[in-house]
């Protein structure tokens, strides 16, 4: 039961900082999309309605991130009351 324990303890530390690093590779990796599309292939002009279709676009994948990340944090008290032990 120890170590059953210990390794939902270290999911749990683990999980706590995956989101706001892939929130980042993620924004990172569209924001490099963006530039492929409208700079450097030229696939799209770059205009109103272009630039506002790919902010709203943004925005919402910014928004479902935050989402989830609202949504997979655990919330309340969290306490270990055993030691670990080797």
């Amino acid at each position: 039961m120890n170590y059953v324990r210990r390794r939902l303890i270290c999911q749990r530390a683990v999980s706590r900082d995956q989101p706001e690093q892939s929130d980042a590779y993620h924004s990172g990796l569209y924001l490099t999309l963006v530039w492929l599309v409208f700079r450097s292939f030229k696939l799209v002009r770059w205009g109103w309605f272009s630039g506002t279709v790919s902010v709203l676009i943004g925005g919402f994948i910014l928004a479902v991130f935050l989402a989830m990340f609202n949504y997979l944090t655990p919330s309340g008290s969290f306490v270990v009351t055993a030691a670990l032990s080797r």
